[in-house]
């Protein structure tokens, strides 16, 4: 198969030694991509997203790898910095995450009244809102994790688009037959969604046991897979490539409370072919990966291509580096799916085996 460079409209580069090991993973494999701005902290101004664009660009050293930055919306966001930056081409959009229910959300929207003036000026300027859609808590008690995003789309999400009619809206990361119904019923040009490659390939029966797996929006039953799938199998225009491609070192994923995020930096186009093979769909993937994502935030699709065929191959490590965070010494970040030769012989898994490998 050959086809445009991808684009990546949701990835997480951490900063400092881990963003230096991880980020040319996204230049190996996508033209740009749009970055998270969930950092300790996090992201919030203009300033702060010029930045950090730069400490990307110094650590990737690719000026051809395009960082679309984005700003981490709070109570207190100021609505003429969001508006400079959006208007001078610092920032793309802005995020919305459920206060409590991911990753460094501490310090999320805790009332949408109190960013009312916020989000009436980003529909007024079509700056982009990417919603992670969960309901963490319902009359202060914590909603079953499987049921969480569908709580927000049945409810909390169809009064937000009343609210604000104008918005561009993206839904990120989507996980859910609920989701997948809503895209597929009231997507267009301003309504769109992104898809990992581990919601398309993976469910519970997996993820259960296995903490490379543990993410946010958590992996689902088999019937949420197979929404998804039968979703990029029907050609709908308004779903596109977005990895949410998550590093932490080994450390945390080990955790009592382990941390979430699938880190697929160096095989997430390898996973999204063969989940895209298994559903049919693969005269979709040149416009899920490459085409729908630029379009709805305004980019030029690449204008290069790239080949894969079809061959087996596994991982041989995992990605490692020196010093912070944690502890002083080599750190870990294990790929999703990776197992030692060890860890399979003492029946803790199996190695991930791709089907599909990049043409060098």
């Amino acid at each position: 198969m050959t086809f445009r460079r991808p684009w990546d409209a949701h990835r997480h580069l951490r900063d400092g030694d881990v963003l230096v090991a991880v980020g040319h993973y996204a230049c190996e494999h996508f033209f740009g991509s749009i970055i998270m701005p969930n950092l300790v902290p996090p992201v919030v101004t203009g300033a702060q997203a010029r930045a950090y664009q730069k400490r990307i660009m110094d650590a990737i050293g690719d000026p051809n790898f395009l960082p679309s930055m984005t700003l981490y919306l709070t109570d207190t966001t100021d609505p003429d910095d969001l508006t400079a930056a959006f208007e001078d081409g610092s920032v793309v959009a802005g995020k919305l995450y459920p206060l409590h229910g991911t990753t460094n959300s501490g310090s999320a929207v805790s009332d949408y009244a109190k960013v009312d003036h916020v989000f009436r000026r980003m529909e007024e300027i079509g700056m982009p809102l990417l919603i992670h859609g969960e309901r963490p808590t319902e009359r202060k008690e914590p909603v079953d994790h499987y049921d969480r995003e569908a709580k927000f789309f049945q409810s909390e999400l169809q009064e937000l688009l009343e609210m604000y009619p104008g918005m561009r809206v993206s839904l990120e990361h989507i996980s859910s037959k609920e989701a997948a119904a809503f895209i597929a019923k009231y997507g267009n040009n301003d309504l769109v969604a992104t898809i990992t490659p581990h919601h398309l390939l993976t469910d519970r029966r997996y993820t259960i046991y296995n903490a490379d797996a543990a993410c946010m929006p958590i992996i689902k039953a088999q019937e949420h897979k197979e929404a998804l799938q039968a979703l990029v199998a029907s050609g709908c225009e308004w779903v596109h490539l977005g990895t949410d491609c998550a590093p932490h070192v080994e450390g945390k994923k080990l955790a009592v409370l382990c941390a979430c995020g699938c880190f697929t930096g160096p095989h997430a186009i390898a996973l999204y072919l063969q989940a895209f093979e298994e559903a049919g769909a693969l005269e979709y993937f040149e416009a899920f990966a490459s085409l729908r994502g630029p379009r709805f935030f305004g980019i030029e699709p690449s204008n290069k291509f790239v080949t894969y065929h079809k061959e087996e191959w596994s991982l041989s490590e995992m990605t490692q580096f020196e010093g912070e965070p944690y502890v002083d010494g080599t750190q870990l970040i294990r790929p999703f799916g990776y197992r030692t030769e060890e860890e399979s012989a003492a029946n803790l898994g199996r190695n991930r085996v791709m089907t599909w490998k990049q043409v060098a």
